[in-house]
């Protein structure tokens, strides 16, 4: 449910752009989201979405950096068309608020040459009343997290490989690069629990995609710390 107190507070700033080479181009989509007014909000946002800059500035560096690239690779491949000289880059912002929180969320898919082009969804939640990013830290102040993160993580590997994994072996004992794997600073709230997630090449190999678990309220409610039972109520009672 979203709090008629935050209506209106932030903006979108969209960007489409097409670069064209003579044999190729790149395309730009670029749909960002901003603060409308000047404060410690439009700070922070800004610090976790575009490095400190005005999303405006963040998309005339990304289109200079991506163009930047396309003459290195003309340099190194020439000028001749292919369907790796034809680049694109997908970005999109979005905010949800439920009571006074905010979920930002970012999804992105880039096209730079290649067998396959990258991809990755993000999330980060703020406390909009006290203008304050959470992560897992300042909601669990208990031990059990990375236990019910691994269990969720092995449920993902046996669903992907059919092969199941016992609840002591090693994370890499099935398709994840390391034996232990914490909490995600990526996550969302919902009506259900905490969902985190990882990009692909984060925690496993691109075959296996973008990494998404989800810990039930249920399971997380006696590690949570004052903060994430506020938060969990919130979400519990608006949906």
């Amino acid at each position: 449910m979203e709090n008629p107190l935050y209506q209106g507070l932030f903006e979108e700033v969209s960007v489409k752009e097409t670069i064209p080479f003579k044999s190729g181009s790149i395309e730009f989509s670029l749909t960002l989201i901003d603060v409308r007014s000047k404060g410690p909000l439009q700070k922070l946002v800004r610090q976790l979405l575009y490095g400190n800059i005005p999303p405006g500035d963040y998309a005339r560096n990304s289109i200079a950096k991506a163009k930047s690239g396309y003459e290195e690779f003309l340099a190194s491949n020439g000028d001749t068309e292919s369907a790796s000289s034809h680049w694109s880059y997908e970005e999109t912002h979005r905010v949800d608020i439920t009571a006074h929180y905010a979920v930002l969320s970012e999804t992105a898919y880039s096209f730079t040459g290649g067998a396959h082009g990258n991809y990755y969804s993000l999330a980060r939640v703020i406390d909009l009343d006290t203008v304050e990013h959470l992560g897992p830290a300042s909601l669990f102040d208990k031990p059990g997290l990375d236990a019910l993160v691994a269990r969720e993580l092995r449920r993902v590997s046996r669903e992907r490989t059919g092969e199941e994994l016992s609840p002591d072996a090693p994370l890499s004992s099935g398709i994840y690069f390391e034996d232990r794997i914490p909490a995600s600073g990526n996550f969302f709230p919902d009506n259900a629990g905490i969902n985190f997630q990882w990009s692909p090449y984060q925690i496993a190999p691109y075959v296996w995609g973008q990494i998404a678990i989800l810990i039930p309220w249920t399971d997380a409610a006696k590690l949570l710390s004052p903060k994430g039972r506020a938060l969990m109520e919130a979400y519990t009672t608006a949906n």
